[in-house]
């Protein structure tokens, strides 16, 4: 009786090679393989054989006419494969209007086999293969791009609606009736109040819809320099880039062309189009051509009409300020104010309001919307604005 380690009769023991170790000899040169002679003997004679061969066959396909050769041999079985499937669904199309034999697919193949075994010239191949099948090749493969970009289209389009159906974070509620911390696609929000709790809450803002990391951002920027990390989907404009940028209908989206332009050649990405939300740090700053004496409010209503506009063709949220060069114990901002007509009308206008806490000279409280909805503050980080040049 033989034990499991015994080797029967004449055979010679050989090591257990990995999978990984054949691959790697299977890749080898002819001459590779020789300086690795002792390897092999671990191999048995049939996987001496296929290294052997994929050797030599590597060495082969260096020479262009063995390429050529199994470059139409790969052509063939691929068109064979287009073939077939449209045959397939030619038939499935007929099936729906009507009821086909069970063989009936089977007999064309077999014919179109049979047909192919006959002898032929290749000069007689060659007329067939340019007059009758390139074309038909040409039109199927056609076909299944335009019905392949068609479903694309509906996919993105099915993606693009979901998108805009969704609402954005919001740090807190701005009225009452909101039934979340959101801000809505469908209606833009503007905001009065102090330029330093201006600035503030848009940066609250912008750290609330970002943490999602889903979402992008076009932000105007109201200080020149950045004052902020750099966030990838925070697409930020200076006031150089886009003071004026909605005196005329078109000028917004020319604006945001400009920009993108810049951004390709510094090596940077372009605005997309897909954008969630605009935050316009100084409403009145994007129209500028109004005459002189006309109230920047007034003209903070036109600005608003273009940018909303280009935000409903893009699907996204709209959030502007109003900021007001007030002191922090100044009266609440009088939304009441005649040239707020405009926005009053087309946008969801609300107070932006900064309170003492009895008790602690440093504490504030910063009030957003009408409803009161509250957010702590301090003196200390109101004065971090006072650094930047705001509104340049």
């Amino acid at each position: 009786m033989s034990t499991q380690n015994e080797v029967p009769g004449d055979a010679v023991p050989r090591a257990r090679l990995s999978p990984e170790r054949l691959r790697e000899l299977m890749s080898m040169t002819p001459e590779e393989l020789q300086q690795r002679a002792i390897e092999l003997l671990d191999l048995s004679e049939e996987q001496q054989a296929v290294v052997h061969g994929s050797a030599w066959a590597k060495q082969l396909m260096r020479n262009e006419d063995f390429k050529h050769a199994v470059a139409v041999m790969i052509a063939a079985r691929q068109m064979y494969a287009i073939g077939y499937t449209e045959l397939q669904r030619q038939l499935d199309a007929v099936k729906k209007a009507k009821e086909l034999p069970v063989l009936t697919q089977d007999v064309l193949v077999q014919s179109a086999m049979y047909t192919a075994s006959k002898p032929f010239s290749e000069h007689t191949f060659m007329s067939g293969l340019t007059g009758t099948a390139l074309p038909a090749l040409a039109a199927i493969i056609d076909a299944h791009s335009e019905a392949d970009e068609a479903s694309r289209r509906v996919d993105m389009e099915e993606a693009d609606r979901a998108r805009r159906a969704q609402p954005l974070p919001f740090p807190c509620r701005v009225d009452v009736d909101d039934a979340a911390a959101q801000l809505v696609r469908d209606q833009s929000l503007t905001l009065m109040g102090h330029h330093h709790a201006c600035r503030l809450f848009a940066d609250l803002v912008l750290d609330c819809v970002t943490a999602s990391r889903a979402l992008r951002v076009l932000w105007l920027d109201d200080c020149e320099e950045e004052s902020r990390a750099a966030d990838a989907n925070v697409f930020r404009l200076p006031p150089s880039a886009w003071r004026g940028g909605a005196n005329t209908a078109e000028a917004f989206a020319r604006t945001l062309a400009r920009h993108s332009a810049a951004r390709l050649v510094a090596g940077h990405m372009p605005v997309p189009r897909a954008i969630d939300l605009v935050v316009c740090s100084d409403l009145p700053g994007l129209f500028t051509s109004h005459y002189r004496g006309r109230s920047p409010l007034a003209a903070a209503g036109d600005a608003h009409r273009r940018v909303w506009q280009w935000c409903k063709g893009a699907g996204a949220a709209l959030l502007c300020f109003l900021p007001q060069v007030v002191g922090v114990d100044a009266p609440d901002p009088d939304l009441r104010d005649v040239a707020l007509e405009q926005i009053r009308s087309f946008s969801r206008l609300r107070p932006l309001r900064l309170r003492r806490v009895e008790g602690d000279p440093q504490a504030l409280r910063l009030l957003v919307g009408a409803g009161g909805f509250e957010l702590e503050t301090s003196t200390d980080r109101l004065h971090q604005y006072s650094k930047l040049q705001l509104g340049s």
